[in-house]
């Protein structure tokens, strides 16, 4: 048997023990996950937000591009600021040595969704993150920015340093009302949006931030122009109903757009936060920036904004600013005109005031019925020296041309304006009128275009064309009408009966009141005899009846004249030229109206000169052949028998029966 000495060395001798081998294990396995753990822990940073709002311990994840590089283990308010939230996250470590660089910035990504702008969605199903981006592309360069653990989140998403864009501001005195996140356009095509808008340094206006992007940037120039986007565009006329619409962002959030004149495309390229003014609208872009002044008389319809200007029917501009004075009696309007209108605006230019009217010489004048007052303008020589101040007229510039005066009774429908037509053209303008001294006439003056000079000379006459002239009677129908404008708005009408005549003009012409008028003057200005007839009673006459000669028209009643002592009618008749020798001073001068009927016991005998004295009177004469009977001079006086009856019964008739009738003719005197 051993002793107990040899027993204990033999258990000496046997080594460690087999209980101690598991521990040792646990604690290499624990020893090499520590030490794994730290060769492959990230960096932690402290990122300070705004809001916590969505952001969980532990879970929510930062990322960068879509992919995952760490995760939020912490969150707890700002000790020094506790408006605001810190967290801390862990950045793994293949990530840590990019994300915790100098420069690089970080902001919350949640769901948004407003009128500019839907981002955010795939949050709804994954929750909150918070992405970072790097503020250099090369990894070197990234690597080689100093090391930063401590980082102030931005509000939204940074401009992507990998693609920047430009960057300008854009100064605006009442547009605030554009909402950040608005679309910057270029033909209606998006090219950029509103970043941040803030008070300017001189707190009276607003600075716009827009972020060009970059594919556009080379649209942006120096004189480049930027107004706000109309989100809703109405133009209505007489034959059409338009209406624009922007796109729904620029109708709700209000919209920029970027415009581009040529002198603009011809500019250098815009610079990096490159300040530009924010115009109302497209037409304020291309205003001149002087302003025009318009002094005009008494006040007229006219609206800031709205009344627009013309040049030979081409829009040259705006009315900015009205300031009447009640004193003056005057009105300053201030305009603004367009940059390709405002070297017309010279020494020779005339500004006047177009109302609404429905007229044919101005094909303006349609609109201004829906539209109001417009300002138009010409000027005669475009390349006269530049004005800033004008009359502002009531009427439009007298055409050149040759005048000549037209003296009439009545004005009637005659206006400034109103044309003067020559078998339907129109070859000149009235310009003025006037009273005459007798304070009973006017005296009208009207321009003649030199082209039609040649259709006026000493024999022209001129009346009124009334558009429909109607002359109905027993002789005939005649109907004369003008051209369409004179239908509607009257007009002046010349004709020249021979062109032979001298080629000056008159001093003043006569005008008649209508055509008839002129075709009487016309008439009694031939050469001929005047006559006056003695009767009891007008019975069915008037003026302008017919006087007979065997039935033939040769003259009419020009006037009459009620004699009260005498008790008689004197009636004024005149007799053209080549029937005054019939007059003599033993014709028989009777009414010949209606029906003379004689019955007696050798029969009944019916006496007419035409239907239309029949039906509307008239008067005839009979001239006895005498050898005594001598022509007339002017008014020699007739008595005026009731019927030819009556005035044939101062002869009587009797019949000679002959055997032979040698040499006998009628006329041969019975002596």
């Amino acid at each position: 048997m051993k002793s107990y000495d040899e027993l204990a060395v033999g258990k000496k001798n046997r080594g460690i023990s087999l209980i101690w081998v598991a521990p040792i294990v646990a604690i290499l396995i624990t020893a090499g996950m520590i030490w794994k753990n730290y060769v492959d822990a990230g960096t932690r940073i402290t990122i300070v937000i705004e809001n916590g709002d969505g952001i969980r311990e532990g879970k929510t994840p930062i990322m960068y591009k879509g992919i995952k590089v760490g995760v939020v283990e912490d969150i707890s308010i700002k000790e020094d600021d506790v408006s605001k939230i810190e967290l801390v996250a862990m950045i793994e470590k293949r990530a840590s040595e990019g994300v915790a660089r100098e420069g690089n910035k970080f902001w919350k990504v949640e769901p948004k969704v407003s009128i500019t702008e839907v981002s955010g969605l795939g949050t709804i199903i994954s929750g909150v993150y918070i992405s970072v981006m790097p503020a250099a592309n090369n990894r070197n360069d990234l690597y080689n920015l100093p090391f930063q653990d401590y980082f102030v989140a931005l509000d939204s998403a940074p401009v992507d340093v990998f693609n920047p864009g430009l960057s300008v501001i854009v100064n605006t005195v009442d547009k605030g009302d554009i909402a950040i996140g608005a679309p910057v356009l270029y033909n209606k095509q998006a090219i950029g949006k509103v970043e941040d808008k803030r008070l300017s340094d001189d707190k009276k206006s607003i600075d716009l931030y827009l972020r060009i992007e970059s594919e556009y940037m080379d649209l942006v120039h120096k004189n480049s122009f930027f107004y706000k986007a109309n989100a809703l565009n109405m133009q209505a006329s007489l034959s059409a109903f338009k209406i624009e619409m922007g796109s729904f962002a620029s109708f709700i959030a209000g919209g920029i757009v970027l415009h581009n004149s040529e002198v603009s495309l011809s500019s250098p390229s815009a610079v990096e936060n490159g300040r530009y003014h924010l115009y109302h609208n497209y037409e304020q872009t291309m205003q001149n920036k002087d302003d025009v002044i318009l002094t005009m008389e008494g006040h007229n319809k006219l609206e800031p904004g709205i009344t627009k200007i013309f040049y030979k029917g081409v829009e040259a501009g705006l009315v900015k600013n009205l300031q009447h004075d009640p004193i003056k009696e005057q009105t300053i309007v201030t305009i603004k005109l367009y940059n390709d209108f405002r070297a017309l605006a010279n020494e020779s230019a005339y500004f006047w005031v177009v109302s609404p009217h429905l007229g044919f010489d101005n094909i303006g004048g349609l609109d201004a019925v829906l539209t109001g007052n417009y300002i138009s303008f010409v000027t005669k020589d475009t390349d006269a020296t530049v004005k800033k101040n004008f009359v502002l007229h009531d009427k439009k510039p007298s055409k050149d041309g040759f005048h000549l005066n037209l003296v009439s009774d009545e004005i009637k429908n005659i206006k400034e304006g109103t044309g003067l037509f020559y078998h339907g053209v129109e070859i000149g303008q009235v310009v003025a009128y006037s009273i005459n001294k007798d304070k009973k006439s006017f005296t009208i003056d009207v321009t003649v275009s030199p082209k039609y000079k040649e259709l006026i000379n000493a024999s022209s006459l001129f009346y009124q064309q009334k558009g429909i002239e109607v002359k109905a009677g027993m002789s005939g129908f005649d109907l004369r009408t003008g051209g369409l404008e004179s239908i509607l708005r009257g007009g002046l009408a010349v004709e020249t009966p021979d062109f032979r005549a001298s080629k000056s003009f008159k001093n003043a012409y006569k005008l008649y009141d209508d055509y008839a008028q002129l075709q009487d003057d016309k008439y009694l200005s031939e050469e001929g005899v005047y006559i006056t007839l003695i009767a009891d009673n007008m019975g069915s006459l008037k003026e302008g009846s017919p006087i007979y000669y065997k039935q033939i028209k040769v003259g009419k009643i020009l006037s009459y004249q009620w004699d009260s002592k005498l008790k008689k009618v004197f009636l004024k008749g005149f007799v053209a030229k080549e029937y005054a020798s019939e007059v003599q001073n033993n014709s028989l001068f009777y009414i010949a109206s209606g029906i003379d009927a004689k019955f007696g016991f050798d029969g009944l005998e019916i006496n007419t000169e035409s239907l239309e004295t029949v039906l509307t009177g008239g008067v005839a004469f009979y001239t006895p052949i005498s050898q005594d009977g001598k022509t007339v001079r002017n008014n020699e006086q007739f008595k005026l028998y009731p019927t030819k009856s009556k005035a044939m019964s101062k002869y009587v008739d009797i019949v000679v029966h002959s055997t032979d009738s040698h040499g006998l003719v009628a006329g041969n005197l019975v002596m």
